[in-house]
Formats: C-alpha cells, sequence, structure tokens
C-alpha cells in the first residue's frame, strides 16, 4: 500500500519464546545496518511494528522476481555476501530456500528476516552457516563449490565494519 510489505505475526502463549528471539535477534540486526559501513546491496531493511497480540515485519517492497525453484548460479555470489555479512554480525538465516531471493533490476535481495537466529562469529559461525547454506541450496555443491565456500569463510572472517 505505502510501498512496504507487512507480515503480520500473532501472539500466543505457545510462541513468547520464538517472539523473543526475534526481538534479539532484529535487536542485534538494526545495530549492524546502523553501525556497518561495508553492506552488501542484497540487505533488505525491516522494523518490527509491535502491537497488543501482534507484531509486524515492514520492509521495502521489492517488485522483483522470486527465485522459486532453483536458484541460477549468477544468484549465489550476491547471496552469500548476504549471507557472510549476516554471520559476521553473528545472525544465522534460517530460512534459506529460493522463495526468499528476489532478483529486481539484476539486484539480488534476500527477505524475510524473521527466523535469524543468534550464532558465533568467525570460523565457527562461517562453519554452521555454510552447512545450513549447501543443505538449502544442494546446486552449491556442483558448481564452484571450493572457491565459493572459501570467499564465503573469508568473507566472514575478514568483515570489517566501521562504527
Amino acid at each position: 500500500v505505502d510501498g512496504n510489505f507487512y507480515k503480520i505475526i500473532r501472539w500466543s502463549a505457545y510462541n513468547f519464546e520464538w517472539f523473543a528471539s526475534l526481538y534479539k535477534t532484529h535487536s542485534i540486526f538494526e545495530k549492524a545496518l546502523l553501525t556497518c559501513a561495508h553492506r552488501p546491496p542484497g540487505i533488505v531493511q525491516s522494523t518490527l511494528l509491535f502491537g497488543y497480540f501482534e507484531v509486524a515485519v515492514q520492509m521495502p517492497f521489492i517488485a522483483g522476481e522470486c527465485c522459486a525453484g532453483n536458484l541460477p548460479g549468477w544468484v549465489f555470489p550476491p547471496l552469500l555476501r548476504v549471507l557472510a555479512w549476516l554471520t559476521a554480525h553473528g545472525l544465522l538465516y534460517e530460512d534459506l530456500k529460493p522463495d526468499n531471493v528476489m532478483v529486481h533490476e539484476g539486484e539480488v535481495f534476500l527477505v524475510d528476516y524473521e527466523d535469524l537466529r543468534e550464532t558465533k562469529g568467525g570460523e565457527d559461525g562461517a562453519r554452521v552457516a555454510w552447512e545450513l547454506i549447501t543443505k538449502s541450496f544442494p546446486a552449491l555443491r556442483q558448481q564452484h563449490y571450493h572457491v565459493w565456500h572459501s570467499d564465503f569463510v573469508g568473507c566472514v572472517k575478514d568483515h570489517k565494519c566501521s562504527a
């Protein structure tokens, strides 16, 4: 309606811990967005709007194509830069699937940030993230696997942000 996409999630006694985790990881995400000058273009800023019995995740609407099905090979390098950036900031993106990868005007975006989980940074975080990435996208095991793996680990390890 206003150029934004809203995802409404209802509160309940059964998902309170998930909401607490959502708030904590989103706070880490927002701090990284504010303090890091080296943000990859595929990061979509989102805002949490809390109501009495619900929370809305607000993000800009991206009028692009969803990469449902198999991802084309050219999508992986920019997608891996986004995932490396998140991992370097101690966040693990757990909802990896082609439906959450959007392409708009040749730019690759990762959307749907409510399933972030706090994780270790550095090599441990990179290992955990890489296992999740290759499980979610088996095609990575077939094409340029070792190059992309070393680029991903290097990106996480060498990531520098200016506060």
